[in-house]
């Protein structure tokens, strides 16, 4: 595992800052406790941020901060991530023992289908139903069936939940 520092700027845009701001917060949450997200916090006019992350590369600490929900609703003027050298603490990085597994399915057991992977990369990606439904040649409808049924299998029941619920999929590795 590497350490690695991303730094985040904020649009100035309060609103929407304000109305993604629990989804944000809950996604670090959870990468916090999965042990990826170790340190860091806002600064004090909210407009920006630094968290220390533990991942096994660049690419797959880019993947998890693309999914963070500030992220996909363009609340993220600026995001940069450098590769932490830490001197100084390596115990201190180490993540806790949980005391029980996350939430939701092993990922052996994923329930999700190769097509709902990629319907769900469209979606993070930003695509909206149409330009999925384009992308693959096929209705909205057809987009809107296979959304409603990976809702109904990660348990959720919004387009803003599944960044979240990913994170514990192969799909966020």
């Amino acid at each position: 595992m590497q350490c690695y520092a991303v730094e985040m700027s904020f649009s100035a845009d309060e609103k929407l800052r304000k109305q993604w701001r629990a989804a944000h917060r809950d996604y670090w949450q959870a990468l916090a406790d999965r042990g990826v997200l170790v340190g860091g916090g806002l600064w004090p006019d909210e407009n920006g941020g630094l968290l220390v992350c533990r991942a096994a590369g660049e690419d797959e600490l880019w993947t998890l901060v693309r999914a963070d929900p500030y992220a996909l609703a363009g609340v993220m003027a600026r995001l940069r991530v450098r590769r932490w050298n830490v001197m100084m603490g390596e115990r201190l990085l180490d993540p806790p023992e949980p005391d029980e597994p996350p939430d939701g399915p092993a990922q052996s057991e994923w329930p999700l289908t190769a097509h709902e992977h990629r319907i769900a990369r469209l979606v993070l990606d930003g695509m909206t139903n149409q330009e999925i439904a384009t992308h693959f040649r096929v209705s909205s409808r057809a987009v809107e069936l296979h959304l409603t049924s990976m809702y109904r299998k990660l348990g959720i029941s919004r387009r803003a939940q599944l960044a979240l619920a990913l994170t514990f999929s192969p799909l966020a590795a």
